[in-house]
């Protein structure tokens, strides 16, 4: 399964997660997030961003085992409230996987969260850095 990451210049080749609270984390928790895909990634980072500030965006790639990967699935739409807790309590689980899937709320796709602490994580091989180019029209301010 390859997963993509979408990061400004500055944090692409950070891979630590930052512990900042976010959809599937609370604060202090680091994972790294990830997609399915690198239109999934960019999504992601879309609804979080200025449109101005996406030229200024990098992606990078990674493939991941199968067996590496827990699975979270509820129904379309019914992402729970205390959808943070999500994370830690994953991270908390006694050997679990280096990556959890989840439903993207943008569309019905997977987002991969990954534990940059599992002894995994290691032997994951990143693609080297490439300048995130999309279609002029998606950054256009109305």
């Amino acid at each position: 399964m390859r997963v993509y990451r979408v990061a400004s210049q500055r944090w692409i080749a950070v891979l630590s997660g930052s512990g900042l609270p976010a959809r599937w984390n609370t604060s202090g928790v680091r994972v790294l997030y990830t997609s399915s895909s690198l239109a999934l990634a960019l999504l992601e980072m879309l609804v979080h961003l200025r449109r101005d500030q996406v030229p200024d965006y990098m992606w990078v790639s990674a493939d991941i085992r199968q067996e590496w990967i827990d699975d979270w699935s509820v129904p379309p739409g019914s992402i729970p409230a205390n959808s943070a807790e999500i994370g830690p309590n994953w991270l908390g689980t006694r050997g679990g996987r280096l990556a959890l899937a989840v439903p993207s709320v943008i569309v019905p796709e997977k987002n991969y969260l990954l534990n940059p602490d599992h002894t995994g994580f290691s032997e994951l091989h990143w693609s080297d850095p490439q300048n995130l180019v999309i279609d002029p029209r998606l950054t256009r301010i109305p």
